[in-house]
């Protein structure tokens, strides 16, 4: 929970939305948004909806925390991780196809 406010409340990071429970598939990250600027009154976008990014272009590590910029212009904070996953081997996989 620590980890959750400081991402919330830096002032350092803007993203398009925050998500958890992530891993990846090919470039892409695949997560349940939290926050998300986009989320409508039909509920796209909504807290704990499962999406899947764009490509990942590039990445920092920022206040303890993963953030990703993809080929669509978002930016997002990589929270917490799905079992089997974890921050080393989400960089590992970014790093295969980006440097920061």
């Amino acid at each position: 929970m620590d980890d959750l406010h400081r991402a919330l409340t830096s002032e350092h990071i803007l993203p398009t939305a925050y998500l958890y429970a992530v891993s990846m598939k090919g470039r892409c990250i695949l997560g349940r948004c939290l926050r998300h600027l986009h989320r409508s009154s039909t509920g796209e976008f909504a807290d704990d909806h499962r999406i899947r990014t764009s490509s990942v272009v590039s990445y920092s590590i920022r206040d303890g925390a993963m953030v990703v910029k993809t080929l669509s212009g978002s930016t997002y904070v990589l929270l917490n991780y799905s079992e089997g996953w974890s921050l080393d081997k989400v960089t590992t996989a970014v790093q295969r196809f980006i440097t920061p």
